[in-house]
């Protein structure tokens, strides 16, 4: 049998004594599921020695203990798998795949609710098991041991594409493979983001120091013509435009648009969305995975987080709600939901993947979401609340959301001495101005192709113009 460690244990540092990475297992009795996985793991335990390579550690979700409820605090948030590997700081170095999820719910974060059963076998948790070595090993720069254990996942070629990919960017990496950036994610809700991505791309290739000098290049149109000296200026007039072109749309649709206080809500979470993006232009992944305060989650776990609160956890509560008043067969449970956008887990790899992901679940909820008329915003709904809570503030909440975990980014990025450069602050205004011409347009794209049209041509032509000068 697995000799179980409890969390008293834990908090006596007895895993660090072992020098093993720490197997947490967030156990309740009342589940059926959670009793399946640990029968399991028993089986795995009695055919194999991989267990033997953990420090085990089993804390209850069910009356939990004092120090039960320090580790569930520190390790279920929102959908949280109930298989963890820990380093020796206590901080995660793999989530697992497949298993049961939980949410830490209530004022004061007091109890956990399961969010699925998980879909596991035995096959898959042993996988699992051995990416969770090989990520310890590899996050705690123990590359050529990381390596060994990525190289035999890949040899099983098993069913498990979690851990078969990230066994294949293990390997990568020690080959000295180099990362790419956020700007390398798939940013293709339409042709307006594609040229603005292109456009960054190309200002980031130019260096600080030269950011004032003398531009050789085309001047801008009618007063631009003064204001066009040198790239630092032609930053601030692409964006000077892209607000412009914003304000003159939603000057144009504002008579138009049915579900005003609904549009307002929604165009803040995705100038929110597109803010929290912009923070990582610049940003190295090599960074992603740092834990920079004691008892915070890395910057990868807080993206995974915000996927997970709007794509499987809020978003879907409020689609849920809108569809038991209105359609109450499109209703759709947590574990059909995840099957739909795709599970997410803290994974390693480049920030391009997992912004590709957010990317499309954002745009995905985004525009289901808009469809929600201005009078089913005071519509109630009861989930983990004592009380019902409306549509309007879970609407609200998302975009609040977001500008709680930019916050906490910022942080992060600050105590790991993180310094933009100058060209990537330009790339962040610049991208948030993109979003203002997304949101003022949301739902009349069609009817304003010619306005976006129109700047999409201008920043093809300031993104040719970066390129060229990067290289002189």
């Amino acid at each position: 049998m697995i000799r179980w460690n409890n969390s008293d244990s834990f908090y006596n540092n007895e895993h660090q004594k072992s020098g093993k990475p720490v197997l947490l297992f967030i156990h309740s009795d009342q589940l059926s599921c959670c009793n399946e996985l640990d029968s399991l793991l028993e089986n795995i335990n009695s055919q194999d020695c991989i267990l033997d390579h953990y420090f085990p550690v089993k804390v209850s979700s069910f009356n939990p203990s004092e120090n039960d409820k320090k580790i569930i605090n520190n390790h279920i948030f929102v959908a949280s798998p109930i298989l963890q590997v820990l380093n020796h700081d206590g901080s995660r170095s793999h989530e697992f795949s497949y298993v049961p999820r939980q949410t830490r719910h209530s004022k004061g974060y007091s109890y956990t609710h399961n969010e699925n059963e998980g879909v596991f076998n035995q096959d898959l948790i042993h996988s699992q098991l051995e990416i969770g070595l090989a990520k310890y090993h590899f996050l705690n720069k123990n590359q050529d041991k990381a390596s060994d254990i990525a190289k035999k996942i890949i040899t099983k070629n098993n069913n498990d594409h979690n851990a078969y990919n990230q066994a294949k960017i293990i390997i990568e990496k020690k080959q000295g493979n180099e990362y790419s950036s956020f700007l390398d994610s798939e940013i293709n809700y339409s042709e307006l983001s594609i040229s603005v991505v292109r456009l960054l791309k190309n200002l980031r290739k130019i260096e600080d120091s030269v950011v004032m000098k003398e531009w050789p290049y085309t001047d801008g149109d009618g007063d631009w013509k003064w204001y066009t000296d040198c790239v630092r200026e032609l930053s601030f007039q692409i964006y000077q435009e892209l607000i412009t072109t914003a304000n003159n749309i939603e000057l144009a649709v504002e008579p138009r648009r049915k579900n005003k206080k609904t549009h307002f809500i929604l165009s803040n979470w995705h100038k929110n969305y597109r803010k929290l993006q912009s923070d990582f232009i610049g940003v190295p992944d090599e960074m992603l995975d740092v834990i920079a305060l004691k008892h915070e989650r890395s910057l990868r776990e807080n993206i995974v987080h915000c996927i997970l609160c709007e794509g499987s956890a809020h978003g879907l509560q409020i689609l849920n709600t809108i569809h038991e008043k209105n359609n109450p067969e499109c209703i759709i449970d947590f574990e059909t939901h995840q099957a739909q956008v795709g599970e997410v887990t803290a994974d390693i790899g480049p920030a391009a993947d997992i912004f590709s992901h957010y990317e499309s679940v954002h745009i995905k909820m985004l525009n289901q979401l808009s469809y929600i008329k201005d009078n089913e915003l005071d519509i109630k709904s009861k989930w983990w609340e004592p009380e019902a809570v409306s549509i309007k503030f879970r609407l609200d909440r998302l975009g609040w959301h977001l500008q709680d975990h930019i916050c906490t980014h910022r942080k992060l990025l600050a105590e790991m001495n993180f310094k933009p450069k100058l060209v990537d602050t330009f790339s962040q205004i610049i991208f948030e101005g993109m979003a203002q011409v997304e949101c003022s347009s949301l739902g009349f794209e069609k009817q304003f192709k010619n306005e976006i049209s129109s700047i999409i041509s201008m920043i093809n032509k300031r993104a040719d113009e970066f390129l060229k000068f990067s290289r002189r």
